[in-house]
This record gives structure tokens, C-alpha cells and sequence, in this order.
């Protein structure tokens, strides 16, 4: 074993989800339950060119959306995206808590700062069809929106706790 991929085993945990990672600032994303692979020779960590991306979802995968499905909503997100061929144009990242946790589970869709709760697999379709390949966001699960230069709440949990330093906008 070489120096390198014993430090590696050394520093491979598993998360509460079941998510295996590396314990340092170099974090590895696998699918769940699935193995940090132990014979890497150096440390792998992906970077992606995102040049041509029309548009980044983030999914929440914080303790109450990871309950609620997490896992299912990012594998699902990103097996629609395959199979409709937007991959490369849609990049997907999985997230720690967004801080909707009453909303879990929750995604958001940038550029355009369109937040969704309550997404599940069925929602994730809609989301694909309606918002990133036909730019309609799916309005019933649409909880905050980027309106007059300012983020408004127009759906989801009301009415959210106020940022610490200042009164949430209703």
C-alpha cells in the first residue's frame, strides 16, 4: 500500500445518511452506501467545466432533507437530466442544509434564485420539464423567488424565522 492510499483509508468515514467521504477539506461525493474507492494513488476530487451550464440546481442534503429523500430527489434529478440529454447543461450539487428544513426537501435552481419544497421524484420531472428545459418554474412548489432585485417567499412554510441581525421581508 502506498503512503498516499493509506492516508486516504485513514481519513475514509461515512456520514449519518450512509454518504461514504473523506474527513478533510477534500470532500468526495459518492452515491449512497457506496465505498470511497481505497485504491486511489492520489487524492481524486472532480472538476467540472462548466462552461456552456445554463443552470446549477443545488439540493439540500442537510439532516431533515436527507429524511424526507434527499438521496432519492438528487439521484432521480439526475437521472431525468441523463436521460433528457441536459447534463451538459444542468450541473447538479449536492448541498449541506439550505435552511428550509420546513420546506424539506429543498432545491434551488440558478441562476435564476428559484427556490422548491416539497420536492420529491414526481416534483424532480416536473422541475425538468417545466423549468430547466421549457424555463416555466413549476409554480406549486415554488416557495421563494428572486423578485425586484430582493428574494421573496411566495410559497412553503410561512413565515420562516428572521435572519439573525435583521426582520425577515414579508
Amino acid at each position: 500500500m502506498t503512503e498516499v492510499s493509506g492516508r486516504l483509508r485513514e481519513r475514509q468515514g461515512t456520514t449519518r445518511g450512509g454518504m461514504s467521504r473523506f474527513k478533510s477539506e477534500n470532500t468526495l461525493s459518492f452515491l449512497p452506501s457506496q465505498p470511497c474507492p481505497s485504491n486511489l494513488e492520489e487524492p481524486f476530487v472532480t472538476t467540472w467545466n462548466l462552461n456552456g451550464t445554463r443552470h446549477i440546481v443545488l439540493i439540500c442534503n442537510g439532516g431533515t432533507c436527507a429524511k424526507a429523500g434527499a438521496d432519492d430527489v438528487t439521484l432521480a434529478l439526475r437521472k431525468e437530466l441523463s436521460e433528457r440529454g441536459l447534463d451538459p447543461e444542468v450541473h447538479t450539487a449536492r448541498t449541506r442544509c439550505l435552511g428550509r428544513c420546513e420546506d424539506a426537501c429543498s432545491v434551488s435552481v440558478q441562476p435564476e434564485n428559484v427556490w422548491y419544497g416539497r420536492v420529491d421524484e414526481d416534483v424532480v420531472r416536473k422541475i425538468v420539464t417545466e423549468h430547466l428545459e421549457s424555463g416555466r418554474p413549476v409554480g406549486s412548489h415554488v416557495t421563494f423567488r428572486h423578485l425586484n432585485g430582493v428574494m421573496e417567499q411566495v410559497g412553503g412554510h410561512q413565515p420562516g424565522e428572521p435572519k439573525p441581525g435583521g426582520e425577515a421581508r414579508v
